[in-house]
C-alpha cells in the first residue's frame, strides 16, 4: 500500500541478490521472479509517484531510489531507463530541497535523519554500480548531512533523540543495538568523507556494504556544534552533553512540540531525554508522545505551544528567536497566547544550568509546569531545581492518565520511566534546574557555585 515501504523492499531484495548471486539457491527461476518483482514496484512507485515528493520527507527520498535501484539493476526492463532518469533527477532534487545549508534534514528527527543517510548510502552505491556517482551538489549535501549526525553522536554511538521515531533501521548487518548509530555512520563516513570512526563492530554494515575499509582509525573530522537554522545546539562539557532544541525558522512541517526542549546527559547515562514516540496510532495521550508535557520545558495552563490538527501536523509552526548569550544558548518563543517562554543553556565549571523566565505579556497570571522526563528516578534526583515563587513538586511513573512517566525505546514498546514536575502559578516566574552545580535563587540574582548572575540579565 505504501510506495515507501515498497522500495524498502525493493532495495532489500536487490543487496541480497548481489550478495547471494552464484549461491546454488539463487535459481533461473527466481531470478526471473526478482525481475517481475522489481518491474511491478517500480510500476507501483510511478504510479503515485508526485505524492511521495509531496510529503518533503523521506518517503520521496526512498521512493526516488526506489526507481533508480530498478532502473539500474533490471535494464533489460521495458522502462528501465525512464525510472533511473526520473529516479535520479528526483533525488537530487529533493536533496536539494530537504538539507539545509548546516546539514540538518526536513523530518527535524535523529532516527529519520540516520534513515536518509542509509538511503542515500545505498543510492550512491547504485550509481558506482553504473560506473557514476551521484552528482556532486548531492554529495555535498549528504557530507554536510553526515557531519551533522556525527555532531551529534556520543563515543557509544547513542544520540540525543529528538522528533519521531517508529523504528526505521534499513541496513541492520551489524550485532550493533538500535539506538547505536555508528553502523550507519560509519558507512556514510566512509563513503562520503573518506574517513572511518574508531574500529569496532559497527564497522560489519561499512565491509558488507562498501568492502575493506581504509586501515586507519584516525579521523580528522571537525564538527560544528551549533547548527540554528536546523534548530539543533549542545554543549560539551568533561562529564557529559546539553542538547538544545531551538528552531528558528521551518522550512517543513515540524514533527513535535518540542520547543526549547534540552537533554542531558552526565557520566555515560542520559540523565533527561525525549521519551520517544510509542506510536502514531494509540488511542488517546500517548499518541506520537509529540506533545509539549512529553518534552523537558515548561508549558503554561496545559498548552502546546502549536495546535495539532492532524497526526502528523502542527499549526501554526511556532520558530524560535535566538537571542545572543556568552556562556551557551539562549532563545524564546511565544507559542502559548499571551505568554512568552525564555529558557538559557549554560555551561560552567562544574556542569549545565538551565534558567527559565516565564511571563505573562500583560501580566496576567498563568500556571507553569516545568517537566524532566528521564528513565531513571535517581538520575533525574541529580538535577538541582529552584523556583523564584512557591512552587508544588511531583513524580509520575507509568501514568495512563496523562501519558507520562513512559519510555518508548523501540516503536510500539513502552516500559514505566519518571517524569519529575514543578507547577508554580504568576505572572513572571523563574525556573532554575543544575547539573553538577550548586544553584542558589535570590530575589535579584542565581548564584551559581558562587558566582552571581543578575536576574536583569535574564531579561
Amino acid at each position: 500500500m505504501c510506495g515507501q515501504e515498497a522500495a524498502l523492499r525493493l532495495i532489500a531484495f536487490t543487496y541480497a541478490l548481489q550478495a547471494f548471486r552464484h549461491h546454488p539457491a539463487t535459481t533461473d527461476e527466481r531470478i526471473l521472479l526478482g525481475a517481475r518483482f522489481a518491474d511491478a514496484t517500480a510500476h507501483r512507485i510511478a504510479v503515485h509517484f508526485d505524492y511521495a515528493l509531496s510529503q518533503s520527507n523521506n518517503h520521496g527520498i526512498s521512493e526516488a531510489i526506489g526507481l533508480l535501484t530498478a532502473g539500474t539493476f533490471w535494464p533489460e526492463l521495458s522502462a528501465a531507463a525512464s525510472w533511473r532518469q526520473q529516479g535520479l533527477q528526483a533525488l537530487e532534487a529533493q536533496v536539494a530541497n530537504l538539507v539545509a545549508d548546516d546539514g540538518g534534514f526536513s523530518q527535524h528527527s535523529t532516527n529519520y535523519h540516520r534513515l536518509f543517510l542509509q538511503l542515500m548510502t545505498w543510492g550512491e552505491l547504485v550509481q558506482r554500480a553504473a560506473g557514476t556517482t551521484l552528482p556532486a551538489a548531492t554529495r555535498q549535501r549528504v557530507r554536510q548531512a553526515t557531519r551533522f549526525l556525527l555532531s551529534l553522536m556520543e563515543s557509544d554511538g547513542t544520540v540525543p533523540r529528538y522528533g519521531a521515531d517508529d523504528g526505521a533501521n534499513l541496513f541492520q548487518l551489524s550485532g550493533c543495538g538500535y539506538d547505536d548509530f555508528r553502523p550507519a555512520l560509519g558507512a556514510a563516513t566512509a563513503l562520503f568523507l573518506g574517513e572511518r570512526l574508531p574500529a569496532g563492530p559497527w564497522d560489519e554494515a561499512a565491509m558488507f556494504l562498501l568492502g575493506p575499509l581504509p586501515a586507519s582509525a584516525a579521523s580528522e573530522l571537525t564538527f560544528t556544534y551549533d547548527h540554528p537554522r536546523s534548530g539543533v545546539s549542545t554543549l560539551h562539557h568533561a562529564r557529559g552533553t546539553a542538547f538544545f532544541r531551538a528552531p528558528t525558522i521551518f522550512r517543513h512541517r515540524p514533527a513535535q512540540a518540542d520547543q526549547l526542549h534540552v537533554t542531558l546527559r552526565w557520566d555515560d547515562e542520559w540523565i533527561t531525554e525525549d521519551p520517544g514516540t510509542y506510536s502514531y496510532n494509540a488511542p488517546g495521550v500517548m499518541n506520537g508522545l509529540a506533545g509539549a508535557r512529553y518534552h523537558n520545558v515548561a508549558t503554561v495552563n496545559g498548552l502546546d505551544p502549536m495546535k495539532r490538527v492532524g497526526r502528523f501536523l502542527w499549526l501554526p509552526w511556532t520558530a524560535c528567536q535566538r537571542l545572543p548569550e556568552a556562556r551557551g544558548y539562549r532563545a524564546t518563543h511565544s507559542g502559548y497566547p499571551g505568554f512568552v517562554a525564555e529558557r538559557r543553556l549554560l555551561k560552567f565549571p562544574q556542569g549545565f544550568v538551565i534558567i527559565d523566565r516565564l511571563r505573562g505579556m500583560l501580566r496576567q497570571p498563568g500556571e507553569w509546569t516545568l517537566r524532566w522526563h528521564g528513565r531513571s528516578r535517581v538520575g533525574l534526583e541529580k538535577l538541582s531545581i529552584a523556583c523564584s515563587v512557591a512552587s508544588a513538586e511531583s513524580w509520575l511513573t507509568a501514568d495512563e492518565t496523562t501519558g507520562e512517566g513512559w519510555y518508548s525505546g523501540y516503536y510500539g514498546a513502552k516500559t514505566p520511566s519518571y517524569t519529575r514536575r514543578l507547577t508554580a502559578t504568576g505572572e513572571d516566574i523563574i525556573f532554575v534546574t543544575a547539573l553538577g552545580c550548586q544553584i542558589r535563587l535570590e530575589k535579584n540574582a542565581v548564584i551559581v557555585d558562587g558566582e552571581s548572575i543578575g536576574i536583569n540579565e535574564l531579561s
